[in-house]
């Protein structure tokens, strides 16, 4: 295969078109945040990145697109979901945290690519970081095949989990029907009770660029009271660039996201997209005031049905992270985890143990907590 190495954004620019069309293709594994349009904008956006987007061609069709960027941040190590501190690190990472390739070249020939382009930038990062990484995809064979290239190449997973999927065969009476029947009754009850609280559910869809604005107003004013603000650090949604990802993104018919409303009033919300038969439920959130009437269950169950019914996708993909909705909605799963790549005796190296030695810690005072049959109350009051 013939390498190109795009380093610079009026590269990019030039070959935005053949890009497009091989990640959007249907015989391309792909994500859709490796498309250049979306590249570009976030480039703008974060001007101190580097990007190193390797290109492999043969006869002079695209084969595989490698988007890695490097990233000048503030590495927070963290004891459970607490920053105790904060270090410098420059950390190489994937766009759409995935490698885009056609699935009519080899596997291992793929691996091989992608390995020997990490190799070649080796100097110019602490570490690499790759969220959401699925157990049988691409992306969890690389640092194996570093490794092949020098052996001083590490993986570190900080967190491995169940990634839940909705697969929405047949029609929504086939898949409530796989659920219990405990469950069945529990959804629709809490649609009643929102309904004897509050009156039918109204969802609102946003897909169009005119919608954007208005979705992200009523947006910010859920997140500001959600728990996630409260404990993790308020982060503002209706910015600038979020107006501009998400106008771009329904330019390129991909903008599929919902707002509940009780009465005129906004209560959850969902930030998702779809792309090649896939929905990707990105961002969420409710108002914890009107927590007793269930609106972050009320609405993911009014999604789901209008996914069933307009422009149904294969897959429900809800992300990295466990929680008790994702088991409930969820009917198939794959086993994934955040992965780091570092070398042997380097700052890399350094940050990273430091990172496990914190959650060692943690793990030792979560058996303690449970243990004295006090670990869900502190939950509790952490979410407050």
């Amino acid at each position: 295969m013939s390498l190109l190495l795009i380093d610079n954004l009026q590269e990019l620019q030039e070959h935005q078109d053949e890009i497009s069309e091989f990640i959007c293709s249907d015989s391309t594994q792909s994500n859709m945040f490796s498309l250049p349009e979306l590249i570009e904008l976030y480039i703008n956006h974060h001007p101190n990145i580097r990007i190193y987007l390797f290109l492999y061609t043969e006869n002079s069709k695209i084969s595989l697109f490698i988007p890695f960027y490097i990233e000048k941040e503030e590495y927070g190590l963290k004891l459970s979901i607490k920053t105790i501190y904060k270090l410098q690190v420059k950390t190489l990472k994937l766009f759409g945290n995935s490698i885009s390739y056609n699935r009519n070249v080899n596997r291992n020939n793929i691996i091989n690519y992608i390995a020997e382009a990490i190799d070649k930038i080796k100097d110019k990062y602490d570490f690499i970081r790759i969220n959401d990484v699925i157990t049988d995809s691409i992306e969890s064979e690389i640092s194996s095949h570093l490794q092949n290239i020098n052996s001083d190449y590490v993986e570190w997973k900080d967190k491995e989990e169940a990634r839940r999927f909705i697969k929405l065969d047949n029609d929504i009476d086939t898949y409530l029907g796989s659920m219990k029947r405990k469950v069945r009754y529990n959804l629709k009850r809490n649609i009643k009770l929102f309904e004897t609280g509050h009156g039918k559910p109204l969802l609102r869809k946003t897909v169009n660029r005119d919608e954007v604005s208005s979705f992200l107003n009523h947006t910010e004013e859920i997140y500001k009271k959600t728990w996630q603000a409260n404990s993790l650090g308020y982060e503002q949604k209706n910015t600038d660039y979020n107006h501009r990802k998400m106008s771009l993104i329904s330019e390129l018919g991909n903008l599929r996201s919902y707002v509940l409303f009780k009465d005129k009033t906004p209560v959850a919300f969902v930030i998702g997209y779809q792309f090649k038969n896939n929905y990707i439920y990105q961002d969420i959130g409710y108002d914890p005031a009107y927590k007793k009437w269930s609106p972050g269950s009320v609405l993911l169950f009014l999604l789901i049905e209008e996914l069933f019914s307009i422009d149904k996708p294969e897959l429900l993909d809800f992300g990295f992270g466990e929680n008790d909705y994702k088991k409930i909605y969820g009917n198939t799963e794959k086993i994934s985890s955040n992965i780091y790549i570092y070398k042997k005796y380097t700052k890399g190296h350094a940050v990273i143990s430091a990172q496990k030695f914190l959650m060692n810690i943690y793990r030792l005072i979560h058996k303690l907590l449970t243990w004295l049959k006090i670990d869900s109350f502190i939950r509790k009051l952490i979410k407050r």
